[in-house]
């Protein structure tokens, strides 16, 4: 199953970008987009703190 239409806290989302992989991680998703109105900075946070990143063990595409 897949997700390519989510938001953190970075734009209009309620969760950070860590709970949103963990609730990734507990669906079982294999792949997901962070899709963040007029942000990126949930893909800075990612790179800036890579064990965060590791909390996801599918694909993350750059939306």
């Amino acid at each position: 199953m897949i997700d390519l239409h989510l938001h953190t806290n970075h734009s209009d989302g309620t969760d950070s970008v860590e709970e949103l992989l963990e609730n990734a991680e507990q669906q079982k998703l294999e792949m997901i987009s962070i899709t963040d109105h007029d942000s990126v900075g949930a893909y800075f946070e990612l790179e800036k703190h890579p064990e965060v990143r590791r909390k996801f063990s599918g694909e993350i595409i750059i939306g």
